[in-house]
């Protein structure tokens, strides 16, 4: 579930910047087409501004919740894969499984996966651009191996 609405934060994010610079080059077009017309805009410029800068914040709260749960799944994963490689019978193969590997290389996948989405996490806490697609394709990427995972499950009471 948190994974959807990463996706779903991360897709808001990139649409409120595609809508910010679409708003901002209407404005620039009707201001164009109102100065040829000799009509006098009613907007001031600072309403303008205010609006953009709104959008831009929207945008930016967005990214930093979307890079603190990415981070977060990124650390669980990580704690996933260091308990997987360890092999401390804190989980167990259900039924069999075309996707079957041993518990060392889902552990191994678990924590290069860890790794990646904790640090593109903190790069889109940060504002970095390139951190925004990274963080659809690798959300999408955990979500794949997490559901290859399902027939490993913890067990409580396993002794």
């Amino acid at each position: 579930m948190e994974l959807a609405t990463l996706l779903w934060h991360v897709m808001l994010m990139s649409n409120c910047d595609l809508a910010a610079r679409q708003s901002s080059r209407d404005a620039k077009f009707r201001q164009r087409t109102e100065r040829m017309k000799g009509i006098v805009m009613t907007q001031t410029p600072s309403a303008r501004t205010e609006n953009r800068s709104v959008k831009r914040g929207v945008a930016a709260v967005t990214s930093i919740g979307a890079g603190i749960l990415l981070t977060t799944v990124g650390l669980l994963e990580l704690l996933e894969g260091i308990a997987a490689v360890a092999e401390d019978q804190l989980f167990v193969a259900g039924v069999e499984y075309i996707y079957k590997f041993d518990f060392a290389t889902w552990g191994w996948v678990h924590i290069v996966l860890g790794v990646v989405l904790a640090v593109i996490g903190i790069a889109l806490i940060t504002g970095a651009f390139w951190a925004r697609v990274a963080a659809v394709i690798i959300a999408a990427l955990s979500l794949i191996a997490n559901f290859l995972w399902l027939p490993y499950y913890p067990c409580g009471r396993c002794s």
